[in-house]
């Protein structure tokens, strides 16, 4: 973690500015794993859009370590019925194309890489599912923009179609098992690492006090004790459950110091904060499930 200690209070704040996601890839540093990578890419971000970037790829690179350090990858799974097993429709045929259609996928346009959830097999109630490595610039490959999101518009969401579109090989494993299921807690680590490290910079810039800036470096060590455990441990889902309410109360913590930093920085945080929410549901569900394995419960108050 030397790398990753220097940045987040040794070395000079970050400065840069970027005027478009490619300008901040270029300057974005990797790191010593993919959860350094994350939090350093937010510690180079001028917005909490290209933070999210920074870690959802890391998160990626994290399940697929041969994704390469600089590129964006993105992950295709949600179709027009939905993000589980039964509502994927794409399909890997025998003379190895895929064939189908992905909505709402981040980072499509930006990618290098796609990793795309397809069937293998004749469709049933749970079907055989892999994930294909693909091209972003296969043959047969279409990438339409779908409207931004109030929050975070610099990041892109596409709707991709694939008309026999040649692959570059299967991941091992079960696609939804191995990659699509631990993704989903993966990603909630290496995003808010990512954040955190975003915050930090703004912290910092401003001159936040110590106090706010020890409960946003701590948070980030917490996170880095759980990036390389099993994403699937439910021992896991609950740290990560006590971690994300800690994040919350440094995020409560810096409510009062917004004022100090730049009215542009200020507001931008203000528009896209919504996004560290959108999967509230989710978490809460994934907390409810890993303590139904525990004796006692959790107490309620």
């Amino acid at each position: 973690m030397p790398l990753l200690s220097r940045a987040l209070l040794a070395d000079p704040v970050p400065t840069g500015t970027f005027g478009s996601l490619a300008a901040f890839r270029s300057a974005w540093a990797p790191g010593e794993s993919p959860f350094d990578a994350a939090v350093l890419g937010g510690l180079t971000a001028d917005r909490l859009g290209y933070a999210f970037a920074a870690g959802y790829t890391s998160a990626l690179r994290q399940l697929v370590p041969t994704l390469d350090r600089r590129s964006f990858a993105c992950l295709c799974v949600t179709e027009s019925a939905g993000a589980h097993p039964r509502a994927i429709r794409t399909a890997l045929g025998a003379d190895g194309t895929l064939t189908g259609h992905k909505q709402w996928t981040t980072l499509a346009s930006e990618g290098q890489v796609l990793l795309v959830a397809a069937r293998t097999g004749p469709e049933g109630e749970r079907p055989a599912l892999r994930v294909a490595r693909v091209r972003a610039d296969a043959p047969g490959i279409v990438i339409s923009p779908m409207p931004p999101t109030p929050f975070a518009p610099e990041i892109g969401h596409s709707s991709v179609t694939f008309a026999a579109t040649p692959i570059e090989g299967l991941l091992p494993g079960d696609g939804w098992d191995a990659y699509v299921k631990p993704f989903r807690t993966v990603e909630d680590i290496h995003v808010s690492g990512a954040a955190l490290g975003y915050l930090l910079r703004v912290a910092r810039t401003a001159a936040w006090p110590p106090n706010v800036i020890s409960r946003l470096v701590a948070a980030i060590v917490a996170l880095r004790g759980l990036a390389d455990a099993p994403p699937d441990d439910p021992t896991v889902h609950v740290a990560l459950g006590g971690v994300l309410d800690g994040i919350d109360d440094a995020l409560r913590a810096c409510e009062s110091h917004w004022a100090s930093a730049a009215a542009e920085v200020a507001e931008r945080w203000r528009r896209d904060a919504p996004l560290l929410g959108i999967a509230g549901r989710a978490r809460a569900a994934r907390l409810a499930k890993a303590w139904e394995g525990f004796e006692p419960g959790p107490v309620s108050h």
